[in-house]
């Protein structure tokens, strides 16, 4: 399960973020983007230079905008966030995350 489920860590979720791929210079159509991550694991020990982060990150470049991310829980459940209006602004050093929960 999820943090409802007493899985704190969440333990055995799936991430799928769907994107599309929209061209800078304004030149191809816009192309489906999807990207897979799974927590399979939680470090207990810490290290204050980031070597350890139990986030879930993805790299979208300047090209793809996210439209949803879904979370398959391990038991079962899904979540869903639409990103559709989610922007991303290049003079800020620092993007706030997105928490999503079961």
């Amino acid at each position: 399960g999820g943090p409802k489920a007493g899985n704190v860590y969440g333990i055995g979720a799936q991430v799928l973020l769907f994107g599309e791929r929209r061209p800078t210079n304004g030149g191809a159509p816009h192309e489906a983007h999807h990207q897979f991550r799974e927590k399979s694991s939680h470090q207990h020990a810490s290290d204050k230079h980031g070597g350890m982060d139990e986030r879930i990150m993805f790299g979208l470049g300047l090209d793809i905008h996210p439209l949803k991310v879904t979370v398959r829980w391990s038991n079962g459940h899904v979540t869903n966030k639409d990103l559709s209006n989610w922007y991303f602004d290049p003079d800020k050093a620092v993007v706030k995350p997105i928490i999503l929960g079961e």
